[in-house]
């Protein structure tokens, strides 16, 4: 996907498209002839029409993504050489699935015969035939499709959509009210600007798991591929099908339903085409539940697990072949019903094999040249069973080759694992069942075994690590409680008891959320601790943990205590690669809360804001995160709205670092109009100081300043 994004954008979190969403036939589907060969002269009314009708309307009519319609004659006359020349490659109707390499159900696939038929049609200069003979236009059904939906949910915000540029990934977050655990059969996706949308996906999340960067660039949602089934801190969470262009939505099979947790929010995951002009999406999904929790659930085998993170993933730019693969030995019988690949834009082959007990092979899914604009599950006509010791095998490979016309780099360049649609993933996820109800206490724990090597694997390579450098949220909870004082760190924060060392006294509880400012001596050692004053850090965190064990929702003690957490997680060289992951999770979340319980305390707004600042350009890959840095710009800017009307009683000092960071944070994002703004005033306001000097080397390249010109700590350090 072109980012904008899983998942997401994610893509790469739904796992079950296929069984509730198909590609949609027709109510009069089916009237082509079974063409064996081409006979006679062909005709559009005989011949063509009926192909159109059955396999291209549903998506080539008005108000659908396709770029135009083939509805009449001369619709199809016009495109005649076009039509001839997809289909001939196969690129339409769009099905990437290798035929006969698994058995599936709405294969959206032309017969030779009725390619020969384009052809031979296109050759012969496009008659149109008897008119009397033209068969009837397809009738699509309106309304729910499915009967009255148990719920319906509708974006709070539409969301604009340009006329051009690259495609966009964006979730949108939408508060289900839910008041019991539920458990869904279908979900019907009804969006407004059809001609816009791709495809969507959605997923169930923990109330407010993404409350912190939802609608934070100023727009409805926010960008990305997040993959539900790899983030414990969005938890209880998981995914609940999607829809694609031409799709119809589907009942699961009669005894299966996924969970939807009381309370949750829906995620909608959605890829957005610009068409040339401005749209305006605000989409309504229908949910429908089952009268009861299902007697089985539907089991998912991924392999490689979590899209691949325990792969190592690491591509060398211009390498056109390489590969990842795994393989899963089956600890019971098992009955599959689909399978999904997911890759992004490096992606070329699938291959996906069982081989049983016997030394039989059994082919599941193969993808010769994969696309990654055609995200698709594949339904099996029927489940397939395998017996227990049969062994799946799956190979990936990726073209990072300038000569991949879906390359999105150009010239290629080196690419991780990541959640970005730049970045690349690599799975193939199988829906299923333990034959035996008996046996899925066993199926539970070998997924559990899985999981913990997938994860295992992830943090001996880095993956983990680059992860957790790449976004504002980790993967994991913090490991390692009892191991000195990173133990004493993670066993800080909210709620937690105040450690043995603490201060004797303290300050008392403040009964309001936001409280009173902490004392001027524990700022200094907060600033000195980021300063690199270990001893000072030491009891600046100490401090606020004697405040947040007495007041959880002290915001200004939650923002310092995860601003310093944070620091210690950067500059600790003894960390393992999953300690800093946690801690570097506990950070971000205690101060995105903070700033969520108190967003016009200016000290709250300090905290994140300043240590983002001093990090981002120091932390591995930290610094190219939009979000993170988009976090710093915004706090800065918060507290110069706060205080805009009193700048001048600010000291030198405090107004030279809230406009010197103001001016920098701009400037790294490239946003050099405003950069330029804010270096200006520190001219005219700051003159003969070392902001103004700064100011002025600034004005020179209209480039990022060196940090060593942009630190604000210096001061600070006792």
């Amino acid at each position: 996907m072109r980012t904008p994004t899983i998942v997401a954008g994610c893509v790469a979190a739904v796992l079950v498209v296929g069984l509730l969403a198909r590609g949609e036939s027709p109510l009069q589907a089916q009237n082509a002839p079974a063409l064996s060969r081409v006979e006679g002269r062909v005709t559009f009314t005989e011949t063509i029409a009926p192909i159109v009708y059955d396999n291209c309307v549903s998506c080539h009519r008005p108000g659908e993504a396709a770029p135009f319609s083939l509805i009449s004659y001369d619709d199809v006359r016009n495109r005649g050489q076009l039509i001839a020349a997809v289909t001939e490659r196969r690129y339409m109707p769009p099905w990437q699935a290798t035929h006969g390499y698994g058995e599936f159900a709405d294969e959206r696939r032309l017969t030779d015969a009725q390619i020969q038929a384009i052809a031979a049609w296109v050759k012969s200069g496009m008659p149109e035939g008897d008119r009397s003979k033209m068969p009837a236009m397809p009738k699509f059904t309106t309304g729910w499709r499915l009967g009255t939906p148990d719920l319906v949910l509708e974006m709070p915000k539409e969301f604009e959509v340009p006329a051009s540029g690259p495609d966009i990934f964006r979730n949108f977050v939408i508060p289900s009210g839910v008041l019991e655990d539920k458990w869904v059969r279908a979900v019907e996706f009804r969006p407004r600007a059809r001609t816009v949308v791709h495809h969507a996906l959605f997923a169930y999340v923990r109330a407010g798991a993404y409350s912190s960067i939802d609608g934070a660039d100023g727009q409805p949602g926010f960008r990305g591929l997040a993959p539900i089934g790899a983030n414990p801190a969005i938890a209880p969470a998981g995914p609940l099908g999607g829809w694609a262009v031409g799709a119809t939505p589907r009942f699961l099979p009669e005894g299966l339903a996924l969970p939807m947790s009381r309370g949750s929010d829906f995620v909608i995951q959605m890829h957005f085409h610009p068409t040339g002009k401005v749209e305006r999406e605000k989409s309504t999904v229908g949910i429908y539940f089952a009268d009861k929790a299902p007697d089985r659930m539907l089991r998912v085998l991924q392999l490689p697990g979590l899209f691949g993170i325990g792969q190592g993933i690491d591509i060398p730019a211009g390498e056109k072949n390489y590969v990842i693969s795994r393989s899963a030995t089956l600890p019971v019988d098992v009955r599959i019903f689909l399978t999904q690949p997911h890759a992004h834009y490096l992606g070329k082959e699938f291959k996906a094999t069982a081989t049983l007990p016997d030394g039989t092979e059994r082919p599941l899914l193969w993808i010769q040249d994969w696309d990654f604009n055609w995200q698709d599950g594949y339904n099996y006509k029927q489940p397939v069973v395998l017996p227990k010791g049969t062994r799946i095998d799956v190979r990936i490979t990726y073209d990072n080759s300038a000569s991949n016309p879906r390359n999105p780099s150009n010239p290629p360049k080196r690419v991780w694992w990541g959640e970005e649609s730049t970045d690349e993933m690599g799975s193939v996820s199988f829906g299923l069942i333990p034959v035996r109800k008996e046996d899925e206490p066993e199926w539970a724990q070998f997924a559990g075994q899985q999981l913990k090597g997938t994860l295992l694997a992830a943090g001996q390579n880095g993956t983990l690590q680059r992860l957790a450098a790449s976004q504002s949220r980790g993967l994991l909870e913090a490991p390692g409680a009892g191991r000195g004082a990173l133990a004493a760190l993670l066993g800080r924060g909210r709620g937690a008891a105040a450690a043995s060392d603490a201060p004797a006294a303290g300050p008392a509880a403040p009964s309001e959320p936001t409280g009173p400012s902490l004392p001027a001596q524990v700022m200094a050692d907060l600033f000195s601790g980021i300063g690199g004053n270990a001893g000072a850090l030491q009891r600046g965190l100490d401090f606020t943990v004697s405040v947040l064990a007495a007041n959880p929702n002290h915001a200004q003690a939650l923002a310092w205590h995860g601003a310093a957490t944070l620091y210690y997680s950067a500059t600790n060289a003894d960390l393992s690669t999953l300690d800093r992951i946690g801690l570097f999770q506990r950070a971000t979340k205690e101060m995105d809360s903070a700033v969520g319980i108190a967003p016009d305390d200016v000290r709250v707004r300090m905290a994140r804001g300043v240590v983002l600042r001093l990090l981002t350009p120091t932390m591995p890959r930290l610094g190219n995160v939009p979000g993170l840095i988009e976090n710093a710009r915004a706090d800065h800017q918060r507290i110069f709205d706060l205080q805009q009307g009193q700048l001048g009683t600010l000291s030198s000092h405090s107004l030279g670092e809230l406009l010197q960071g103001l001016a920098e944070l701009n400037s790294r994002q490239g946003k050099t109009a405003d950069a330029e703004k804010y270096y200006g005033m520190i001219q005219s306001m700051l003159k003969g100081t070392d902001y103004a000097a700064r100011a002025a080397e600034w004005m020179k390249t209209k480039q990022p300043l060196p940090q060593a010109q942009t630190n604000c700590v210096g001061c600070h350090v006792n």
